[in-house]
């Protein structure tokens, strides 16, 4: 599987949908449990440490919209190999 499907599978099971989200608080509460879901679930099925890998998610105000951008960097050679040499992937979506 690749890494964006694997972080678009987690947002949707995490229910993190942009068009069905009220507030961007509410939004962003969802963010913050769904990093640490993620980044659990990969190091239970990897068997690597949480320092293996980093997940940034990044925030930009333009105008009427907010622009999201999720990034999962992977840190260890085991892991870039084991996701077949890829070191990371993005998603964007914006809400407004």
């Amino acid at each position: 599987m690749e890494l964006y499907e694997i972080i678009q599978e987690k947002l949707d099971s995490a229910e993190i949908q942009p068009h069905s989200v009220q507030s961007v608080a509410e939004l962003e509460d969802k963010l913050l449990k769904f990093k640490s879901e993620l980044i659990q679930e990969i190091t239970v099925k990897t068997g690597c440490e949480d320092k293996d890998l980093k997940l940034v998610i990044d925030r930009k105000e333009e105008g009427e919209l907010t622009r999201y951008r999720i990034t999962l960097y992977l840190l260890s050679k085991k892991l870039q190999k084991m996701y077949k040499g890829q070191n990371g992937a993005t998603i964007e979506f914006a809400v407004g």
